[in-house]
């Protein structure tokens, strides 16, 4: 759209040489979907990089969720209050959640997580048949 869509489209393609720089643009833009998206293809780079790039982007992650707490990511924050505005967001969140090795960076994402209005979530989900274990 607009100057803002502009500015976003030339930092995100210059910055998207670095997946985790380019996820942190599009959680501080609000550009969930494509951050949704963004956490997906990395999982599958996992499975690829070699060991020391896969340390090395784990590594990236843990800063990244540490910016989070960051006061320029409180609007971000705030949107985790209304998961069902901005599922991409809580989609993306709980992907990031589940790359990272079980640290204090993972503890500190699962506990703002934690903090998301559960009956709210519960309406992301909704029960397709009234039954458990059907897949």
């Amino acid at each position: 759209g607009g100057p803002g869509g502009r500015v976003f489209e030339g930092l995100f393609r210059s910055w998207c040489q670095d997946p985790v720089s380019a996820l942190s643009l599009c959680l501080l833009a609000q550009e969930f979907a494509l951050a949704d998206g963004m956490v997906e293809r990395m999982c599958h780079r996992f499975l690829t990089l070699p060991g020391d790039a896969v340390l090395r982007l784990l590594a990236q992650l843990d800063q990244l969720v540490r910016l989070i707490e960051a006061p320029v990511f409180a609007p971000l924050r705030l949107c985790l209050l209304r998961p069902a505005q901005h599922p991409h967001l809580i989609k993306a969140l709980y992907g990031l959640l589940m790359l990272l090795p079980q640290c204090e960076a993972f503890d500190v994402l699962r506990r703002r997580l934690k903090s998301v209005p559960l009956r709210d979530m519960l309406r992301l989900f909704p029960d397709d048949d009234g039954g458990p274990g059907a897949d």
